[in-house]
């Protein structure tokens, strides 16, 4: 097992930063959505942008069984229907563009897509309840290709989908299961494309993954058990401080 631990050569930091990233999966898809937005660019910033977009899907995917499972009943198909076929569409156009950039480019983007759900949770946290968000044709195919597109690159489309759901005006635990269910499908579209096309999921990545298990499983205990008891505010300015951090770090 160490022989196994020691093949993929991290320092004592990068296995720790890894641990993290598996533990923040585990509490966005129980816990704090927040969380989630540090996820690649901590990873990015140890095995490169596009490996990491692949070495986490396999977590995000088992992240969202957790999800899904504590909110299976509330989910707003008709809304994951009208959202769905966009965001195909911003899959296929992220498969293209990433396949077309280096890695340099690649962490860029995902940099971009991070400041970019940072500025948009940030105005979500603080807009007006009365500030009305477009709930038409329009905005359903705007947000479902860029939320597809930021998924593709850098499994960053929270922010993104978020404001989405947010002008459907759902209550807490319908928000809650149509996020689980899309995200779960969207992710499930995904792995084939990684597998097949960009060829970032793998054996090797996998095995890493699976070393990451334990660290999911406990920020999924986190999640349901602990975070209900931290105050969110606190902790999601931590978050949001740390992405930012990580961001920046991937363009300088």
């Amino acid at each position: 097992m160490l022989d196994f631990i020691r093949s993929y050569d991290l320092t004592v930091t990068q296995w720790t930063l890894s641990n993290l990233a598996g533990a923040l999966i585990g509490i966005t898809k129980t816990g704090m959505a927040g969380a989630g937005i540090l996820v690649v660019p901590l990873m990015a910033g140890i095995v490169g942008g596009k490996a990491a977009a692949g070495l986490t899907l396999p977590l995000l995917s088992m992240g969202d069984l957790f999800a899904v499972r504590y909110f299976h009943g509330h989910a707003d198909w008709k809304t994951i229907g009208r959202l769905l076929p966009w965001t195909t569409l911003g899959l296929a156009l992220g498969l293209g563009v990433g396949s077309l950039i280096d890695d340099s480019v690649f962490k860029a983007i995902i940099a971009v897509f991070v400041i970019l759900g940072l500025a948009l949770t940030i105005w979500r946290d603080n807009v007006k309840k009365d500030l009305r968000i477009p709930n038409a044709w329009w905005f359903a195919v705007g947000m479902g290709v860029l939320s597809g597109f930021a998924s593709m690159i850098g499994n960053a489309a929270g922010a993104i989908s978020s404001l989405y759901f947010l002008s459907m005006r759902f209550g807490k635990n319908a928000y809650l299961g149509t996020s689980a269910w899309y995200f779960m499908i969207v992710n499930l579209l995904k792995l084939p494309l990684h597998i097949f096309f960009w060829k970032t999921i793998n054996a090797r990545s996998l095995g890493f993954g699976l070393l990451l298990i334990p660290a999911v499983f406990a920020g999924a205990f986190i999640g349901i058990r602990i975070t209900r008891r931290i105050p969110e505010k606190p902790f999601k300015l931590v978050i949001l401080a740390f992405s930012a951090i990580a961001a920046l770090r991937l363009i300088l």
